[in-house]
């Protein structure tokens, strides 16, 4: 929608959502229609910040254009997603290229991760056409649409991985998180779910994180990659993902070691 006799979008533009009465821009590929689920008041950490107020928001309806669904599976880059990237707000990134990078799930002889290495992918339909959705799809959650998959985390892109690092009683603790973001200039955060693959409960990130009230955010480098990945195995409880064993089999298993503490 473009800016037309000062009036930004007009109301042929204009579409109900799904699930709350505020409209949606009807060009949009995405759209949330959301209830606000708590207000965060956030204090500035100096007096020259503002405070500032968030919201934590629950989705009642989702709206995608049909167009991004191939073959039953969200084409992210056909949303052409932007995001700003500097310090002012005034610069912004695109995200045109996907990889495709399998966390780690076995092990050597000797009982060392096997880390698999990226690979670029083509854009859906390059090879072929794939078939793509004829309609809109609209759904409410907890409600899921008839896809192989819950489509929310193609939706919502890009997202910076918070590489999150906490220190517990018996070890350290590293793990990438891609639900990770800032609410200010001073307040980031990041959703831990799911439970623990060593015999239930929290994951170690979120109960140490609670126990010392503190933590680390890394920012993932692209160099960094594979480390990454590595310290998502499934490894035992308080394990230490920086001495985490890589095995020499692993994709460029040196980039593994690269994490360094400091």
């Amino acid at each position: 929608a473009g800016a037309r006799a000062g009036i930004l979008v007009s109301p042929s533009e204009l579409a109900a959502s799904a699930g709350a009465t505020a409209r949606r821009i009807a060009e949009a590929p995405v759209a949330f229609a959301c209830r606000v689920h708590k207000e965060l008041s956030l204090k500035g950490a100096a007096e020259e910040e503002e405070d500032r107020v968030a919201f934590i928001l629950s989705i009642v309806g989702v709206h995608v254009q049909g167009t991004l669904i191939v073959d039953g599976l969200i084409d992210s880059r056909a949303l052409h997603p932007v995001g700003a990237c500097d310090p002012m707000g005034s610069l912004l990134i695109h995200g045109i290229e996907e990889h495709s990078m399998t966390f780690p799930s076995e092990v050597d002889a000797e009982g060392r991760w096997i880390v698999p290495a990226s690979e670029p992918i083509a854009p859906r339909g390059t090879a072929s056409p794939g078939v793509s959705v004829a309609e809109d799809l609209v759904y409410m959650p907890p409600l899921l649409p008839d896809l192989p998959y819950n489509p929310f985390k193609a939706l919502v892109v890009p997202r910076p991985i918070g590489w999150i690092s906490t220190r517990g009683e018996s070890s350290d603790n590293l793990s990438p998180y891609s639900f990770f973001g800032y609410l200010s200039p001073s307040v980031v955060f990041f959703g831990a779910g799911g439970s623990h693959s060593d015999g239930g409960g929290e994951k170690d990130a979120l109960k140490d994180s609670r126990t010392s009230g503190v933590f680390c955010v890394n920012v993932v480098p692209w160099r960094l990659r594979l480390a990454m990945s590595a310290s998502s195995a499934e490894a035992p409880r308080g394990a230490d993902e920086f001495l985490l064993h890589v095995s020499p089999a692993s994709a460029e298993a040196a980039a593994a070691e690269a994490a360094q503490k400091v």
